[in-house]
């Protein structure tokens, strides 16, 4: 249980800390999108990857990218980035 609060209490502090601002200048790619919507919905790299046709290491490049374009440090930060800019529900 002490795992999922700190993922929480990751997400708030992530959610807060977002600048809004930079909205405009991010593109992500669809891929990229969909594994981090993958991650939120709280599936495990390799099935997000079975879901996407590709494999678990091409998931964690998407991530990786989507971290680096969001400016984000941890993927539940670009987690919490991308749903408050809209990119994923």
């Amino acid at each position: 249980m002490g795992g999922v609060r700190h993922v929480v209490q990751d997400f708030h502090l992530a959610y807060c800390n977002i600048q809004l601002a930079a909205a405009p200048t991010i593109r992500l790619a669809p891929g990229d999108q969909e594994a981090l919507a993958g991650v939120a919905a709280g599936r495990k790299i390799e099935v997000i990857g079975y879901e996407l046709g590709i494999t678990g290491r091409a998931v964690e490049e998407r991530l990786a990218r989507a971290r680096k374009l969001l400016g984000c440090r941890t993927t539940t930060e670009a987690v919490a980035k991308a749903v408050a800019l809209g990119f994923i529900l």
